[in-house]
């Protein structure tokens, strides 16, 4: 019997695999509409309304991280421990009743800012919001559990400390910093041991209050899903001034510090300095430059240092802006042989950046990957969402992000030689190794 082919089989037979697929340029890219509604108590809540599927997605942010607690770690005890009962229910209970509808209750905890929420199908909402609000509304920071957070804290940052690139990371913020800088000090036992439940009422009561709180809402919303996030989340929010940050002026004098441990094949090293948050007007150009020397797999550090020299697996530099602040940073792993050449060859690319143009083709792709990655972005409601809180959350215009884009489009090779000669300069550089060096 004559077997049939099919007209993709066919269609596919008759490509010619040895021709390189054409790079086509991605020059406009489709921006969500964000609408930023007033609540009934004064709280903003920004809705992305999109996507075709009937999914919602909330998340209530509070402006109360580390640059506004009056003991360390109370920011992240606080927020860790917020749903872990209430005076009517246990956080079994309140597992088992949002695992009911197929959701769990998220709460997270960066420098900045502390968020909790859900993400539900919509029909479910209605049913998942009230338990967020008791959640959020009437913690109680049982002792019984707040004792098991400390213990399971320290144990994980023992696992941790055993770890070189940990080590390295924390040296390099507390040097840049300052080691009583919220954006410095280091998590330690004792400060796990010395946070008591009276901390945790008082950072709660002090900043998870309206005037320090944004709302996220992403996905199909309707008008019935904000009058129950007015009454359930807004109108039970107590009223409060907005947190001002405590951040104390730091000497910066860059230096070298070599921490040695046994560790038979491998030093962390990290190289970094303090710099600025997104709002600066150099950010969008160190975004771009920052990606072309350490920011992506086919950057200036990963042709150099890993598939040219086969030096370390892998390298990479990351511009790490906070609300208030920032550092930029290169980050790698090698075997402590290695450690003076990778530091070497680090410097050699700066320099070659500071007094080369960056080839026309190499511009390009710098420029595609770019924009293919603010698609992956912004591909879906919910991945457009972290975008959009990244901004709004840190009390920035979301304009800034457009204005990224346009810039990717627009910068030259020359602009980019003078970007990096105004920070890439090896005097600048904090330098951390940690290993057997």
């Amino acid at each position: 019997m004559e077997r049939k082919t099919s007209f993709l089989t066919e269609k596919y037979r008759s490509v010619d695999r040895s021709r390189v697929p054409e790079i086509k340029n991605i020059n406009r890219i489709a921006i969500p509409e964000v609408k930023t509604l007033e609540l009934s108590n004064g709280v903003k809540v920004h809705c992305l309304n999109s996507g075709t599927q009937d999914v919602l997605k909330i998340e209530v942010v509070f402006n109360a991280g580390r640059p506004v607690e009056q003991k360390k770690v109370a920011s992240r005890a606080t927020q860790e421990m917020l749903k872990e009962g209430t005076s009517t229910m246990s956080n079994q209970v309140i597992s088992e009743r949002v695992d009911f509808f197929g959701t769990y209750i998220g709460s997270t905890f960066n420098l900045d800012s502390n968020t909790i929420g859900f993400y539900c199908l919509s029909r479910y909402f209605k049913d998942i919001l009230p338990i967020l609000s008791e959640v959020l509304f009437d913690p109680v920071f049982p002792e019984k559990e707040l004792a098991a957070w400390k213990q399971n804290s320290k144990q994980k940052l023992k696992v941790d400390l055993e770890s070189t690139d940990v080590l390295s990371y924390r040296t390099l913020t507390e040097q840049i910093f300052g080691k009583e800088h919220p954006y410095g000090y280091n998590s330690t036992a004792q400060l796990f041991d010395s946070i008591n439940r009276e901390d945790l009422i008082n950072h709660y009561q002090q900043f998870y209050v309206s005037d320090n709180c944004q709302i996220f809402l992403t996905g199909k919303i309707s008008d019935e899903d904000l009058v129950l996030v007015d009454q359930l989340i807004a109108q039970k929010m107590r009223s409060g001034s907005v947190s001002s940050p405590s951040l104390m002026d730091t000497v910066y004098n860059p230096f070298k510090t070599v921490i040695p441990v046994k560790s038979d094949v491998q030093a962390s090293v990290r190289m970094g300095y303090k710099l600025f948050s997104k709002d600066h007007k150099d950010y969008n150009d160190l975004y771009i430059l920052n990606n072309l020397f350490g920011g992506y797999f086919g950057s200036r550090l990963m042709m150099n240092i890993r598939e040219e020299k086969g030096l370390t697996y892998n390298i990479y530099s990351s511009l790490d802006p906070f609300k208030h602040d920032g550092y930029f940073y290169v980050g790698s792993d090698t075997s402590s042989e290695n450690v003076n050449q990778v530091i070497e060859e680090v410097n050699k690319e700066m320099f070659i950046l500071k007094t080369e143009l960056v080839p026309e083709q190499e511009l390009l792709m710098l420029k595609n990957y770019l924009m293919g990655s603010f698609l992956s972005m912004l591909d879906g409601p919910f991945n457009a969402g972290e975008v959009v809180k990244s901004y709004l959350s840190d009390g920035l215009n979301f304009d800034l992000f457009k204005r990224l884009i346009q810039r990717v489009n627009s910068i030259q090779a020359e602009e980019l030689k003078e970007i990096a000669n105004k920070y890439l300069n090896e005097k600048d550089f904090d330098i951390v190794i940690v290993g057997n060096h």
